[in-house]
């Protein structure tokens, strides 16, 4: 089965949803919270920054994690433009 947009309001939606989960499913849950907030191993530690409150501070990581699904809904915005137009 093929989806295909047949506006760009189509495109624009389908480009904010995926934006959407993929950022909450795989970035933020797995990643910041669980790796940097709770286990916290050495390897994700930068040299000199050991200690800091950040790695441990859940809203730290949902502030750039917002900022994060911005510049991606706005980047899914021209890309959605530009493949509509083609």
């Amino acid at each position: 089965m093929t989806v295909v947009s047949r506006t760009i309001l189509d495109g624009i939606v389908l480009s904010i949803v995926a934006s959407l989960l993929i950022g909450v499913t795989l970035r933020l849950n797995p990643l910041d919270w669980l790796l940097f907030c709770t286990i916290t191993p050495g390897f994700v530690v930068i040299p000199g920054s050991e200690g800091m409150e950040e790695y441990k501070d859940y809203w730290f990581h949902f502030r750039g994690f917002l900022k994060g699904t911005i510049f991606s809904i706005a980047a899914g915005l021209v890309i959605a433009a530009i493949v509509m137009l083609l």
